[in-house]
């Protein structure tokens, strides 16, 4: 098992293991999905750069799920929209409603057809037949330290005292978690549904709803590797939240309790802006460093790391250990440090 009270925070680089679109590559797809021309019976094959897309949002802009003006915003994002290095950045720009709608549905829709043509694993029985095909990444690295010498009449605990705080508005983690956890344990959906249940994953900007087994009740909820369209690809584009938009104060309350409360924080894949770090621990904290912190770097600069560790030190309350390198190698490299003896 891993160590107790730990924070596991993942971020955007996380996804490069599972062929997932980071800012410029997303922003790009977004760029080529809103170049888009209509007829008068909707979208034109020849014109559009991602016909399904244009279709889906066609469809929405029918039934009165959105208006022209949200419908026309195309043209402003495919004409702007590649000056700045994320779709965020330009959204934060623009100050305009309506491309902002237009530029979350574009989300929504890209972010769920990258989980159907991810690596992620979609169910126990590829999992069975392609076992030695998902051992490579970083997510099966960590499942193998959660997993160390818990027996299966002990699984209802194994993810005890973990907390993961996702930036990412896919569902790779839950997905692939979710999986090995059947496969490992050979579950059926009602008893890996019970267990994964339990696991808390905060994502302070939203993401695109819960797969069946993640679901709360009877809510509603979005199969992974399923296309979104109509009211459903509306409501997801509703969850999600860019950088700049407000945060709900509860949700706040409980990432900094976890932060706050965890003798081990991890950063995966993370970009380390200041808002987000800021969103994680508001105020700088004492100088008295009670937890470890580590944080991975990917091709950073001796002075980035730096800086980004004075901050951490003093906003998470931790001495920081750096890496430099992918996830899964950083992973295998402390593995030591990490896991629960």
């Amino acid at each position: 098992m891993l160590r107790e009270n730990i924070v596991i925070v993942v971020g955007a680089g996380a996804g490069v293991d599972f062929n997932m679109p980071l800012g410029n590559k997303l922003l790009r797809q977004i760029n080529q999905a809103s170049r888009m021309e209509f007829d008068i019976r909707g979208p034109s094959k020849s014109g559009c750069g991602d016909l399904n897309f244009a279709r889906a949002l066609h469809n929405l802009y029918r039934e009165s799920l959105i208006d022209e003006p949200i419908l026309r915003s195309h043209h402003d994002v495919y004409q702007s929209c590649l000056g700045q290095n994320s779709i965020d950045d330009f959204i934060e720009i623009t100050e305009n409603k309506e491309i902002t709608t237009f530029c979350k549905i574009a989300i929504s829709h890209l972010i769920s057809r990258s989980e159907k043509s991810s690596t992620v694993l979609k169910d126990k029985e590829r999992a069975n037949s392609q076992y030695s095909e998902i051992r490579e990444n970083w997510i099966t690295s960590l499942w193998r330290m959660i997993s160390k010498n818990v027996k299966r009449s002990d699984i209802g605990k194994i993810f005890d005292g973990i907390t993961f705080i996702n930036f990412n508005y896919d569902r790779i983690l839950e997905q692939q978690l979710l999986v090995l956890l059947e496969t490992t344990y050979n579950l059926n959906f009602f008893e890996s549904s019970e267990i994964i249940k339990r696991i808390k994953i905060f994502h302070p900007y939203g993401y695109i709803g819960p797969t069946k087994n993640f679901r709360s009740n009877n809510a509603e909820y979005y199969d992974f590797g399923t296309e979104l369209s109509g009211k459903k690809l509306f409501n997801t584009a509703s969850n999600l939240k860019t950088y700049s938009e407000q945060v709900e104060s509860q949700l706040i309350n409980k990432i900094r309790s976890s932060i706050s409360n965890s003798d081990v924080v991890v950063f995966l894949g993370f970009g380390y802006h200041d808002q987000n770090i800021k969103l994680l621990a508001p105020q700088f904290g004492s100088i008295q460093y009670d937890r470890e912190v580590y944080a991975t770097f990917y091709n950073a600069s001796d002075n980035a790391k730096e800086r980004t560790s004075e901050v951490l030190r003093k906003r998470i309350e931790g001495e920081v250990v750096v890496y430099d390198g992918d996830i899964q190698a950083f992973l295998d490299a402390h593995r030591q440090s990490l896991v629960r003896y």
